[in-house]
């Protein structure tokens, strides 16, 4: 399945043309519309073989022709519908994961210029474990809870319980609904588990070319002051679909039952961290106002 990222500049594009114009939105649009012709012909094909029973047989017969023609073209109609439906949660689910990569990369440049102990203001160790790493990828991965499959075990027990409690304090003075307890801690341990998050940046090798390189796990990089970072994400998106999500499905996600497909998207931002030398001196002589 198509899935290569697309590369943009957050403020150029909307984030869901940027998800609709990729490969995978593309093929999405195009299979949603066979689906949709799909059903309309079976539909009209219904209405005629019913019409044309209704006419031929007589009136004994009428109800046995409709619940032969109902079962020969139903589980076609079945189908298409399930494809139908499969097609355009993987479309908003495509949309999702563009703008999980813009929360990653929104993360990075507010995080990186940050001083930790593993890690100094603007710089980067790629790699879990990594203070800057985690706290990224866990923006991607909230961001990513709404199209989440389910997974029992706990991939960060605490966070998924500061979680929950925020999620419930949201709907303080209201019926807390059910689902921002165990159901929001399984989407985030899903998310958590099946995304990949890798930061990177631009390479100018000359005046008319600029590589785009991606740190490895251990690797490290300092940014500048205004520099570009770039959040390389990459996401094994559940597909809720029974029957239908075998067929568009690479593989059965980590921890889950269901099938899965792999999206990827990145996102470009400005690094926000600030210089650490203060400006030069003026040079220009000062002179006092005759007032």
């Amino acid at each position: 399945m198509l899935t290569e990222p697309t590369t943009t500049l957050a403020d150029t594009q909307p984030i869901w043309w940027q998800a609709m114009s990729s490969p995978l939105g593309r093929w999405c649009l195009v299979v949603a519309l066979l689906c949709a012709v799909g059903i309309a012909v079976g539909w009209v094909a219904l209405r005629r073989l019913h019409a044309g029973g209704a006419r031929f047989a007589g009136v004994r017969d009428e109800d046995g022709t409709a619940t032969i023609e109902f079962t020969l073209v139903f589980p076609f109609l079945l189908f298409l519908m399930l494809s139908l439906a499969q097609v355009t949660m993987l479309m908003a689910g495509n949309m999702n994961v563009h703008y999980s990569a813009y929360a990653a990369a929104r993360a990075a440049i507010v995080h990186v210029p940050r001083a930790f102990a593993d890690d100094g203001p603007n710089e980067y160790t790629q790699g879990e474990g990594n203070t800057k790493h985690d706290l990224i990828l866990e923006a991607a991965a909230i961001a990513l809870t709404p199209f989440g499959g389910r997974l029992d075990s706990s991939y960060d027990a605490e966070l998924a319980d500061r979680y929950a409690e925020g999620l419930a304090d949201y709907y303080a003075g209201e019926p807390v609904p059910r689902w921002t307890g165990d159901l929001a801690r399984e989407k985030l341990n899903y998310c958590l588990e099946n995304t990949e998050v890798t930061l990177g940046y631009p390479e100018v090798l000359d005046s008319d070319a600029i590589d785009r390189v991606q740190l490895q796990p251990g690797e490290s990089h300092t940014y500048g002051h205004r520099d570009a970072i770039t959040a390389y994400l990459t996401h094994k998106l559940y597909l809720g679909v029974p029957y239908v999500n075998r067929i568009f499905g690479e593989g059965r996600a980590d921890g889950e039952r269901g099938m899965y497909v792999q999206v990827k998207s990145d996102c470009t931002l400005t690094n926000e961290g600030m210089r650490d030398e203060l400006p030069p001196l003026p040079t220009i002589p000062r002179t006092t106002p005759p007032y």
